[in-house]
């Protein structure tokens, strides 16, 4: 358990510091800044008693901001899963791990486990910029909502495993390259 508590902080560790990370983080303050401009209209609205422009631009604030943090979320998890065991390849690293008594299936579920942390952290905070969006303008929600948060999380876990195996069995030509990283 030791060793896969070590591998996955070491994996969560290392997505936070690659290239990669930055560039959503740039797209997030720009989601961000989208949010701050449609908010001023809505209080705009709100101030000239445009009541069907609120409710309507509050909804497509709030499923805006869902889907395209959903989207980042979604291009994080096919990027850093799919050079997730390709960088340490070309860093050599890897030999360093796998020369230790730590087995295969425990390296990997480490890494795949350490990505999913960064992906879920990173989603829940989308989650809750929407949700926070939603309950400041009291925009009403179904259950149902409920379950399609859920099915976020298990897409993001599906495409972060897919893009991890793939990165393993995949020749390294069709894998991604860690210098671009």
């Amino acid at each position: 358990m030791g060793k896969l508590r070590a591998i996955t902080l070491t994996a969560f560790q290392e997505t936070l510091h690659r290239r990669v990370f930055y560039i959503v983080l740039l797209v997030a303050v720009l989601i961000v800044a989208s949010i701050a401009s449609q908010m001023i209209l809505i209080r705009m609205a709100t101030e000239a008693g445009e009541a069907d422009l609120v409710s309507n631009g509050a909804r497509s604030l709030v499923t805006g901001t869902l889907s395209t943090w959903t989207a980042a979320v979604m291009f994080l998890a096919l990027f850093v899963g799919a050079i997730g065991i390709s960088s340490e390849i070309n860093a050599k690293t890897i030999v360093h791990v796998l020369s230790r008594p730590v087995d295969r299936w425990v390296y990997l579920f480490g890494r795949w486990f350490g990505t999913l942390m960064f992906l879920w952290m990173f989603l829940s905070l989308g989650i809750a910029v929407a949700l926070l969006i939603a309950l400041g303008y009291g925009v009403p929600h179904t259950p149902a909502l409920w379950l399609g948060l859920g099915e976020l999380f298990v897409s993001s876990s599906l495409f972060s495993g897919v893009a991890l195996a793939m990165s393993v069995v995949m020749p390294p030509v069709l894998r991604a390259r860690a210098r671009f990283c």
